[in-house]
Formats: C-alpha cells, structure tokens, sequence
C-alpha cells in the first residue's frame, strides 16, 4: 500500500473557540488512527498549516471532509506527494505550535506566502513546516 502526503494552509473560522479547537485535536486523534492517517496541525494567527500522511483513499475522505467543516476556510492544498516513509509516524495527530488569535509573526507571513503562491512542492513546505515546529521547541 502506498503513501502519501500532503500539507494544506486554510483560514480558522473568525468566531472559533478554544474548546472548538480542542474538539478537532480530540475528533482526529480518535479517527485517524482507524485510517491510518498520522499528522501534524499548526496555528498561526488565524492561519492553520496541517501537514497529513496516510493512504491515498483515507487522504482524499478526510480532505473532502476538512474542505466541508464550517470551522475554518478557503483550504489551499500546498502539495500533494508519493510518501516513501511517513515524518510523523507517531502522531495522530501532533499540535503546535498554535499562536492562535495572534497578530501574524514572520512566520506567518512565510505561510501567507506560501498560500498566495499556490502549488509549491513538498520540500519546500515541509521545509517551512518543520522550521516552525522546531523553532517553537
């Protein structure tokens, strides 16, 4: 069976909650593993930047579903890729950092960047994805 992953940047929902937040972390840390989907989730002002690994049929279900969540908007898919081993591995679903509801840093004016800039290959997001995660360590 064959891998993939993909990363998405999408805009929160302007009246979403802490406690909405934590029901989408504690949703797919509960499902996701039946789908055998791993993954990462960052906030960034307004902005989330989630990257997701899994098999191709489990991606497209769950894409379709995050597309149609009134929580968050206008999802951008920044890549979608063949996976030869997964990044997170032992995450359902890893969290942070969130800067939610905060005035945008440099940070998030990459990931604004990388939004408006449309397709941009998997290095080059991961990339970014993974200079925020340890950037916030």
């Amino acid at each position: 069976m064959s891998i993939e992953h993909l990363a998405y940047i999408s805009t929160a929902a302007p009246d979403l909650t802490d406690a909405d937040l934590r029901l989408i972390l504690d949703q797919s840390r509960r499902n996701n593993p039946r789908q055998r989907i791993t993954g990462h989730l960052q906030c960034h002002g307004d902005l989330f930047f989630q990257v997701l690994e899994g098999p191709a049929e489990s991606l497209d279900a769950l894409l379709e579903k995050v597309g149609n969540d009134p929580r968050h908007a206008d999802l951008r898919l920044l890549y979608r890729e063949t996976l030869t081993r997964r990044n997170f591995a032992n995450w359902s679903m890893g969290f942070g950092p969130c800067g939610r509801g905060q005035p945008l840093t440099g940070a998030g004016r990459r990931l604004l960047g990388l939004r408006d800039g449309g397709p941009c290959g998997a290095r080059r997001a991961l990339g970014l994805f993974l200079s925020l995660l340890d950037a916030s360590g």
